[in-house]
């Protein structure tokens, strides 16, 4: 898909995402590619780096087997690199968007409503409580509005005997602007939403997947595996979605798994 103007997708969320926003953000970024303040990122094998906001590096690897990650809140990651970004390993965010809602108890006995995403999230899977559904945007030039994470699972009921499941926690969101993008045979980009827990009484809804965006200048790829579905549960989560951006040709791919 093809186009200099906004928006380029045909995806109803992203497109409710890109209409007053990459665009803007383009325009008005002088340091597209960051200003790599924070230097040089190196991940080894066996190794998991957790990462938190804003990040600006001159160079990333990471190597086969090892791992970036975000911490554990509603948050994007963002990344930029005025350098080169090579992906080995796995940038991991399975579960670390929007909370589960709680199971029912026997004193309440209907499940929580699931967190929603403050951005765009997929919507969570309702179980006796409604999963979390994607909301408005929170501030029309933020920069997290782009990599929303996905909303929780609504929690199950309490069936007279049992307490009900917790619902799924959703995928976490990221953006990540490359001057140079290189993607190894072994690399993974996981934003899938968690499952419900199990349990005697009435499980809750599944989390949404959430959603990655991946601005680049230039490319070198070998093959990715994207996982962006949503979890399992009473009801499942909405998958999610990973949006790769080729900001020289100015071509965009959708990528949902």
């Amino acid at each position: 898909m093809s186009g200099n103007s906004w928006p380029r997708t045909t995806d109803s969320v992203l497109n409710a995402i890109d209409t007053n926003g990459l665009g803007w953000f383009i325009i008005n970024n002088k340091d597209f590619w960051g200003s790599g303040s924070d230097g040089t990122l190196g991940v080894a094998a066996s190794s998991t780096t957790t990462l938190f906001g804003v990040k600006h590096y001159t160079s990333v690897t990471i190597a086969s087997g090892g791992a970036i990650t975000k911490s554990s809140n509603n948050n994007p990651l963002i990344i930029f690199c005025d350098g080169t970004f090579t992906l080995n390993g796995t940038i991991g965010l399975f579960g670390l968007g929007c909370k589960g809602g709680n199971g029912g108890s026997l004193t309440s006995q209907l499940g929580e409503q699931g967190h929603d995403s403050p951005f765009f999230g997929g919507d969570g899977g309702d179980s006796s409580g409604a999963g979390g559904t994607s909301c408005t945007l929170i501030g029309v030039n933020s920069p997290f509005r782009f990599a929303p994470c996905g909303s929780g699972g609504g929690g199950g009921t309490h069936n007279g005997s049992n307490a009900g499941g917790t619902g799924g926690k959703g995928g976490g969101g990221f953006m990540l602007f490359a001057k140079t993008l290189v993607f190894g045979a072994s690399s993974i980009i996981d934003v899938r939403g968690a499952n419900a827990t199990s349990v005697a009484g009435q499980d809750g809804g599944g989390g949404a997947g959430g959603y990655g965006w991946i601005c680049y200048g230039a490319l070198t790829s070998a093959g990715m595996t994207y996982k962006s579905a949503g979890g399992t549960g009473t009801a499942s989560g909405e998958k999610g979605k990973v949006v790769v951006e080729n900001m020289t040709a100015r071509t965009i791919l959708e990528y949902t798994g």
